[in-house]
């Protein structure tokens, strides 16, 4: 049996910080089950009561707004399945659409052409024959460069 003495000095022993695990079960036992206690360890008692009171209000709730873990991991997994398979249509229909943009404008544009005067030409014999002209216009003689040399 315990004396008044000895829950004394357990009180004190526990707000320093230097019980172990069965004596704080002792004192909790004690306040709660004792019904006479000395008027200098009732506000102890209070403090005991309250805790365990606390305890048994906390284990007693439940928590109904967390999902299950099996329904959690179900629901992620879930989730990721939608994720990938969302970022692989998408990257899919991106590819397929720059591949029918890229044949749809090649098909109008050839790929040699020039434009001579504003107009565009495709012609490569018409192409060769408008460039022979434009170099006759500007072809010199060596006649022609040593006379404007040394004049």
């Amino acid at each position: 049996m315990i004396t008044m003495d000895n829950i004394g000095k357990l009180v004190e022993k526990y707000f320093s910080g230097e019980t172990n695990c069965e004596e704080e079960t002792l004192l909790r036992n004690f306040f709660t089950e004792e019904k006479t206690v000395s008027e200098d360890l009732k506000p102890y008692q209070s403090f005991f009561t309250s805790l365990i009171k606390e305890r048994s209000v906390s284990s007693e709730t439940e928590f109904d707004f967390l999902p299950e873990p099996e329904q959690f991991l179900h629901k992620t997994r879930q989730t990721r399945i939608r994720r990938f398979w969302a970022a692989t249509s998408s990257a899919a229909a991106i590819i397929i659409l720059i591949l029918v943009l890229s044949f749809s404008l090649n098909k109008d544009n050839p790929k040699q052409f020039v434009i001579i005067d504003g107009k565009k030409y495709t012609d490569n014999e018409l192409a060769l024959q408008h460039a022979q002209e434009a170099f006759d216009l500007v072809k010199t003689t060596q006649d022609e460069v040593f006379f404007a040399l040394f004049q």
